[in-house]
């Protein structure tokens, strides 16, 4: 799957932010910052073969669906399963990471809008509250009926 250039987001900083403020470590815990859900959008890129540079002011993806900006965006829930946290080696101490792996199926979100292929350059990852808490883009690519997408994203903190 693509390189995902990613930020978190400025109310991704401050919930963590929070979170650290409360429990330094948190081994066990599968979600210490509600993560819940992950979209994919028709954003991302102005020219298909560049993303953009992530931008951590965001609160929601660029595409907006087909209804708002003619932009599709499909999402799903994010399980247990799909989240580790781990250690991150450091030089300068013991700091946690978050690994999300995510997979859209081979069956999922093919339509775009008006029934065509869409073409996706863009993912969030929400918390329970609907907050976004990391964006990202990456090179553009056609989902189609038959092509599966695996979503890896590491959030060091």
């Amino acid at each position: 799957m693509p390189v995902i250039n990613a930020v978190i987001t400025h109310k991704g900083r401050e919930k963590i932010a929070k979170l650290l403020g409360r429990q330094v470590s948190y081994p066990g815990n599968l979600n210490p910052v509600g993560i819940a859900y992950f979209k994919i959008g028709e954003g991302g890129y102005d020219d298909p073969n560049v993303p953009k540079i992530p931008d951590p002011t965001y609160t929601d993806l660029e595409a907006k669906g087909c209804d708002v900006n003619n932009k599709q965006v499909f999402q799903k829930e994010i399980l247990p399963a799909n989240i580790t946290i781990e250690p991150y080696p450091s030089d300068i101490g013991y700091i946690n990471s978050i690994l999300i792996s995510v997979e859209v199926a081979s069956d999922e979100a093919n339509e775009g809008c008006g029934g065509g292929i869409p073409r996706y350059g863009e993912i969030g990852i929400f918390d329970y509250q609907d907050d976004l808490i990391a964006y990202g883009t990456y090179l553009s690519f056609l989902k189609y009926a038959g092509r599966s997408a695996t979503f890896n994203i590491r959030i060091v903190i």
